[in-house]
């Protein structure tokens, strides 16, 4: 079931989850302290959950479409990441800093941001069409209640107007009768 709500909370936490990745390689490479690659560690499967459960809540095509513009793009960054944090264990930190500022690691982050900003496109259409399928049939519903109500109260109108002809009828009748027993007697 589509949780706009729940998938817009995830899709901001996916972006800012990539980019406190992003950032801790980038200061791990600048600095050298390890304090930024354990920050990484303990985000990056943060990122993953995060991921997968985007992809579970979202419909269908829509995070079969997220997982296949973003996966190898999250896949690359990784590896990228990680291969500048061996080069910094190995005493290269201009090799790990070259790493992390080249165009290929610029491209990759590219290609995931957009990956994430059109599954949030995806999903702002399909909530916005689901909002209007549901207003529609919340409109056809009232004005069916209304029909219903209108009808009910022409109902009680005209069963009222039967009853009290009925009445009037019955206590015509019961005078006309009066009055004939009263001429004979």
């Amino acid at each position: 079931m589509l949780r706009p709500c729940a998938i817009a909370e995830l899709r901001g936490t996916v972006s800012y989850l990539e980019e406190s990745l992003t950032m801790s390689a980038q200061m791990a490479a600048a600095t050298g302290d390890q304090r930024w690659i354990a920050r990484y560690d303990e985000a990056q499967p943060q990122l993953a959950a995060a991921m997968a459960e985007a992809v579970r809540l979202a419909p269908r095509k829509v995070g079969a479409e997220l997982a296949e513009t973003t996966d190898e793009a999250s896949h690359g960054l990784t590896d990228m990441e990680r291969t500048s944090f061996a080069r910094l264990a190995a005493g290269d930190r201009a090799g790990a800093r070259s790493l992390l500022d080249g165009p290929e690691f610029a491209y990759l982050e590219a290609v995931f941001t957009s990956g994430i900003d059109a599954f949030g496109q995806d999903l702002e259409m399909l909530a916005a069409g689901r909002t209007k399928a549901l207003n529609d049939r919340v409109w056809t519903q009232a004005l069916g209640l209304g029909l219903c109500m209108i009808l009910l109260v022409a109902f009680v109108v005209a069963l009222r107007g039967y009853i009290q002809v009925r009445v009037a009828v019955a206590r015509t009748r019961q005078a006309g009768a009066h009055g004939r027993a009263d001429q004979t007697a």
